[in-house]
């Protein structure tokens, strides 16, 4: 248990403790679509279904092996926030730099439904509208697939920027929030925004066996795909 100050503040162990009176044997897939995770890190023993996704251009091919850090920390949020029958599929889309394709992600989202996904979480964005982006996410919510997308870290009014798949109005946008409730310096804000969550000093796993704070709305994105398992 690596609870960070936002677990405190969201009530995320009173919501386990009682979900855990009701819990059944049905298990909640999370496609996490980001950079892979140390699949080998111990906060993730008995939460991952086995991926090969690997459609980024670094790390072993077949591999979901993070090679950025990305990933294992927005993976641990959702995965330290949840119950056990909450478990992690990677599709590692981002490269060791945390740049990916938006024609491959869309790819992505949509294997992810494929493969029997309740929720997509992708805390990842790039400036401009991608029609393959907004028509997987579009096909992903129709198929009753919840998609968590970060609101990106730029400042911008997303009524005015387009930032995608922020700027995709089917998707859950997420914005990030301070411990005094406040907006997040980097937070981009307004327009296709939908919810709030806290994303400064977020501890997490990190490769090699760490944990790390972390900032970003890569940090709320994860809050909220928890909520939502």
């Amino acid at each position: 248990k690596v609870t960070s100050w936002a677990s405190d503040k969201i009530g995320f162990d009173a919501i386990k403790e009682d979900l855990a009176k009701q819990i059944k044997d049905d298990y909640i897939q999370v496609a996490v679509l980001d950079s892979g995770v140390e699949t080998n890190h111990e906060i993730f023993e008995d939460r991952l279904i086995e991926s090969t996704v690997n459609l980024s251009n670094t790390g072993e091919e077949n591999s979901v092996e993070d090679d950025y850090g990305h990933g294992t920390h927005v993976a641990g949020i959702i995965v330290d926030n949840t119950l056990s029958n909450v478990k992690i599929k990677p599709y590692k889309v981002l490269n060791n730099k945390g740049k990916g394709s938006e024609s491959l992600i869309a790819i992505a989202i949509d294997l992810a439904v494929a493969e029997g996904a309740d929720i997509i979480n992708m805390s990842l964005a790039s400036n401009g509208e991608f029609q393959m982006m907004k028509d997987s996410v579009d096909n992903a919510v129709a198929n009753d697939v919840n998609v968590v997308v970060a609101a990106g870290n730029d400042k911008k009014n997303l009524s005015q920027e387009y930032v995608s798949p922020a700027c995709i109005e089917s998707a859950f946008t997420v914005s990030a929030t301070t411990q005094k409730n406040e907006l997040a310096s980097f937070s981009n804000y307004n327009g296709p925004v939908d919810i709030a969550a806290p994303g400064v000093d977020i501890n997490s796993s990190y490769p090699k066996n760490k944990y790390i704070k972390l900032s970003g709305t890569s940090m709320a994105a994860p809050q909220v795909a928890a909520g939502l398992a």
